[in-house]
């Protein structure tokens, strides 16, 4: 298309639009069509029809169908009967989502859902708590409504954190007798932490550190050769005349 013709890119702009609009009458003639077919599945399961067109899933629906009742049991509160795991997507920690109906409506977490579902709206500031110390768990009768400061006071009660003066410290690991590798906690092979209580194991500290300078050594010869190559070659080169 020569650009010094106006005729020619007047010509050349109104078949662009007119192709971008056929394109778009398709794709709205396709988004009735959707729309028409998930009408007539909604006619025939009875199920909500979305804006988008598509067959919406009530959330409880949505709830229950990721919900295993046949969880483990807590071992220090048997009484409490076995958990209720959440099977989809869960948080680093372990915490149950679930995403909420609508456009950009976004997630929240199972067990506060369970709590809501069940026992009514959860005042703010409040939390839904476990009593079964297990965070994918979404059973009403293991969860309980308190802020953080109570939630801190069940855990030490439990033993699963302890205070040392005015510092607070998680001791998840208290009991753990091995690292993630298999070698024990010892006095020799065990490194504590004073500020925070975190051990760190001393062989696995030393294995890593192994790798570290032989990875390193083999870094610093690779470009030691390098730079000799190179330089050998510059060396050699013969001057243009």
């Amino acid at each position: 298309m020569p650009r010094a013709d106006p005729e020619a890119r007047r010509q050349y702009a109104a078949a662009y639009r007119n192709r971008e609009g056929v394109k778009e009458r398709k794709r709205e003639n396709a988004r009735a069509l959707r729309r028409k077919r998930a009408a007539e599945r909604a006619k025939q399961t009875g199920k909500t029809l979305g804006k988008n067109g598509y067959c919406l899933i009530p959330i409880e629906k949505r709830f229950w169908e990721k919900v295993n009742k046949d969880g483990p049991i807590p071992s220090h509160r048997p009484e409490l009967g076995p958990c209720w795991l959440w099977m989809a997507c869960r948080t680093p920690s372990g915490y149950g989502q679930l995403g909420l109906p609508g456009k950009d409506a976004g997630i929240v977490i199972a067990s506060r859902f369970s709590w809501e579902l069940h026992n009514g709206p959860i005042p703010d500031g409040l939390f839904a708590c476990h009593k079964c110390d297990n965070p994918p768990c979404v059973n009403p009768a293991h969860l309980f409504l308190g802020d953080h400061e109570d939630n801190a006071r069940d855990a030490a009660a439990k033993g699963r954190i302890f205070r040392d003066g005015l510092a607070v410290r998680w001791n998840y690991f208290r009991n753990k007798k091995e690292c993630p590798r298999g070698h024990p906690y010892t006095t020799e092979s065990t490194y504590t932490n004073p500020t925070t209580g975190k051990r760190d194991c001393l062989i696995c500290k030393r294995i890593a550190k192994k790798k570290w300078d032989q990875a390193h050594v083999e870094h610093r010869r690779q470009y030691r050769n390098a730079a000799y190559h190179r330089n050998k070659a510059k060396k050699t080169q013969q001057p243009v005349s």
